[in-house]
């Protein structure tokens, strides 16, 4: 007599907490183009006149290329917040402070941003103000380049820190209204469960990230190889469309 113990077991999953795309994007999203239109017209107002043209294709493509910037800065304010309030603040102490972190990482982002953008701004200027004056053409005397040259310095100084303070504002509003759009509730992150020792579907996440963040910044390009070649810049949007068109089908597929 024989005894057949072989018995099928059931599939082993495991409950996951994963990242709320549907709430880091919108916010990543509006505070990455709002705080560029800031940083677009500062520059128009205190920056470097070879970089003041096409204020609008600047800043369509200067916002798409720093939005996984502001994306990575969103995923790690949510991050430290579900440590500290849990994945669904509600209370009216921890969802402001959860929506207080988000918006210091925004505009820290932001602020790291147009800082950049106005060192450069200064070094184009420096150039120039030692073109000029090798020319002759500003004025005499042995300390009135170095004076200029401060002077360009400070005003882009009082423009970072006064731009600081308009991207805080507006990512301030701009988070409160997502959060009112989403009924007042901010979840920090949601459960999935999935079998154990699959990867496929992170990977497949991955690859749809990775796609979308693509396509962002080739429809960033799509303006300026238009005006440049109108065949490269319908290339250019019929990859956009391809991606944005696969990235989805590969969060369905198994």
């Amino acid at each position: 007599m024989t005894i057949n113990a072989t018995t099928k077991r059931p599939a082993t999953t495991t409950t996951q907490l994963g990242v709320p795309w549907s709430t880091l994007l919108p916010l990543a999203a509006v505070m990455a183009y709002a705080d560029g239109f800031w940083i677009i017209s500062l520059r128009g107002a205190v920056g470097a006149i070879e970089r003041t043209p096409q204020p609008f294709t600047s800043w369509l493509r200067e916002s798409t290329l720093a939005l996984p910037l502001f994306v990575l800065a969103v995923l790690g304010a949510m991050t430290l917040a579900l440590r500290l309030f849990g994945p669904r603040p509600h209370t009216a102490k921890t969802l402001p402070a959860s929506a207080a972190l988000i918006i210091a990482a925004g505009t820290l982002a932001g602020s790291a941003q147009m800082a950049a953008s106005s060192a450069y701004d200064y070094h184009l200027q420096f150039n120039q103000l030692q073109l000029m004056h090798a020319m002759d053409t500003t004025c005499a005397g042995a300390n009135c380049l170095p004076q200029l040259q401060h002077a360009s310095l400070a005003l882009q100084i009082h423009a970072v820190s006064a731009g600081a303070v308009i991207l805080l504002v507006t990512n301030l509003v701009l988070t409160g209204w997502v959060i009112a759009l989403k009924g007042g509730r901010l979840n920090l992150a949601t459960t999935r469960t999935r079998p154990a020792g699959n990867r496929a579907h992170d990977l497949h996440l991955l690859l749809a990230a990775g796609l979308i963040g693509a396509a962002a910044i080739h429809a960033a390009v799509v303006p300026e190889h238009l005006t440049e070649w109108g065949p490269a810049g319908a290339f250019f949007i019929a990859l956009v469309v391809a991606q944005l068109t696969i990235a989805p089908a590969l969060t369905r597929r198994r």
